[in-house]
C-alpha cells in the first residue's frame, strides 16, 4: 500500500486541544520512539495526552502524564485513478479504474494524474480525506457532490499571467521550489508593485473590480477568478521547482453549479463553476465571455454564438448585457510591471478638442475642419474602440 504523510508536526503542551481523527496516527511524546494507532483522536489537557483510538472490539484509551511535546505524524493510503477499466472507463465507481483495484474510503489521499484519456464521473455523492486533481485531469460530479481537502497541481513560468480560481475557497498556496521533501506552505503573496517599490514575496495576486485589476493579498474565495504571476526568484533547486499547489481551505463540499450573473453592465472575474469543462455559449442569457490569451497578453470576447470552453479552474471575465455593441472588445494586462492597462493600439472611434482653458472645442479628427485659424497648442482626447482615453496635444503653427 502506497501512503503520503499528510500532516508531520512538533506541538508544544496546548492545554483542552484536541488534535482530531486521522487516518493512521503516529504519536511520539517527551521524545520515545513513536506509537501507532488508526482513527485516533488525541485530546491533551492538564499536562497530558489521551489518545482514543478504535480497534477491533470497541474504544481505547491510551493515556501519557507529564508531557512536554509531542510529534504528531499522519498517514494516508494514497490511491491513483487510471481509467483503466475496458467496460466503463469512467466510472469513479468501478475498482478497476483505480491501481490499487479498490474504491476510495474516506480516509484516502486521491490522485487524479494529468495526461489521462478517461477522467471520473460520479454517480452518488463521495467523500475522501485528501482529493489531488492535476493541472488538465478533471472530475465530472455529475449532478452530485464531493467531500475533501482538494489540492490542484500547476507547472508555471515566471513573469507570466494564469487566469485561476476555483469553485470553492482557497486557503495556501504551496511550492516545490522551496523544500526538497515535497510542499511548504511559505508562498506569500505580494502587496505592492514589486519592480517599483521592492515589496518582497513568491506571487503576484489581483482581482477585477470591472474597471481594473488589483493586488491582493486575501486566499481565492470560492468562485472569484484571480491572475497570478509568479517570480524568477521563487524556482527551487530540485526537479519540481517549477511546481505550485493551491490546496483548499480545510475540508469542503463542492456540487454541480452554473453562473447565476444578477447585475447588468458589469465585468467580473470568475472561476469556472465546476470540475470539468465548462461550455458555454458567446451571448447565451445576455452573458458575454471574455477568455485570456496568454500569447497577446489579454481577455479577448469572441464572437457573438460561438462556443467557448473554460478548462477546470479556469478564469475568465463575464458581463451580462442587452446591448453588445456597448462591449468591449478585449481587456489587456500588462506583464512586467503587473500594472492594467487597456491596449491602446486598437482603433481610435473618436477625437474631442479641447482649449488650455478645458473648454471643450469639437469632436472631429481635424482640427482645421472645425475651421480654427488661430494658432495655438490644444488637447486632444482620443476614445478607442477598446474603451480607453488617451490624451495628446496638438500645435497649430
Amino acid at each position: 500500500m502506497k501512503n503520503k504523510i499528510l500532516l508531520s508536526a512538533i506541538a508544544l503542551l496546548l492545554f483542552g486541544a484536541t488534535l482530531s481523527a486521522q487516518p493512521i496516527t503516529t504519536i511520539s511524546v517527551n521524545g520515545e520512539s513513536g506509537f501507532s494507532f488508526e482513527n485516533a483522536v488525541v485530546t491533551i489537557l492538564n499536562g497530558s495526552i489521551s489518545v482514543t483510538y478504535s480497534d477491533e472490539t470497541s474504544p481505547q484509551t491510551f493515556t501519557f502524564g507529564n508531557v512536554t511535546s509531542l510529534t504528531f505524524q499522519t498517514i494516508q493510503p494514497v490511491i491513483t485513478w487510471t481509467g483503466a477499466n475496458t467496460t466503463a472507463p469512467t466510472a469513479w465507481g468501478e475498482a478497476g479504474n483505480w491501481d490499487e483495484n479498490r474504491l476510495p474510503a474516506p480516509g484516502d489521499y486521491v490522485i487524479i494524474p494529468a495526461g489521462l484519456d478517461n477522467y471520473p464521473t460520479l454517480s452518488d455523492d463521495k467523500t475522501v480525506y485528501t482529493l489531488l486533481i492535476e493541472e488538465g485531469a478533471s472530475v465530472n460530479l455529475n449532478g452530485h457532490s464531493i467531500t475533501a481537502q482538494i489540492v490542484t497541481d500547476w507547472r508555471v513560468a515566471a513573469d507570466t499571467w494564469y487566469p485561476i480560481g476555483f469553485p470553492y475557497s482557497i486557503g495556501a498556496l504551496y511550492g516545490y521550489g522551496y523544500a526538497a521533501d515535497g510542499y511548504s506552505p511559505d508562498m506569500i503573496p505580494y502587496s505592492d508593485t514589486p519592480y517599483d517599490t521592492g515589496y518582497y514575496g513568491d506571487y503576484i495576486a489581483k482581482t477585477y473590480d470591472g474597471n481594473a485589476f488589483n493586488f491582493t493579498q486575501t486566499p481565492a474565495p470560492a468562485g472569484t477568478g484571480y491572475i497570478y504571476q509568479f517570480q524568477p526568484s521563487y524556482y527551487g533547486s530540485n526537479e519540481d521547482a517549477d511546481k505550485i499547489a493551491f490546496r483548499s481551505d480545510a475540508s469542503v463540499t463542492v456540487s454541480e453549479s452554473n453562473l447565476e450573473i444578477t447585475n447588468s453592465n458589469v465585468y467580473y472575474l470568475l472561476a469556472n463553476p465546476t470540475l470539468k469543462d465548462y461550455v458555454v455559449t458567446q451571448g447565451e442569457s445576455e452573458n458575454y465571455y471574455y477568455q485570456y490569451n496568454s500569447g497577446q497578453n489579454k481577455f479577448e470576447r469572441p464572437a457573438a454564438e460561438t462556443s467557448i470552453t473554460f478548462a477546470p479552474f479556469e478564469a475568465f471575465i463575464v458581463v451580462k448585457t442587452s446591448n453588445a455593441a456597448s462591449l468591449r472588445s478585449f481587456l489587456s494586462v500588462e506583464t512586467v510591471t503587473a500594472l492594467p492597462s487597456v491596449s491602446a493600439d486598437d482603433a481610435v472611434v473618436s477625437m474631442e478638442y479641447y482649449n488650455l482653458q478645458g473648454i471643450r472645442i469639437g469632436n472631429t479628427k481635424s482640427l482645421q475642419s472645425l475651421g480654427i485659424g488661430e494658432t495655438g497648442v490644444y488637447i486632444v482626447k482620443q476614445i478607442h474602440e477598446s474603451g480607453k482615453t488617451s490624451v495628446g496635444k496638438s500645435i497649430i503653427r
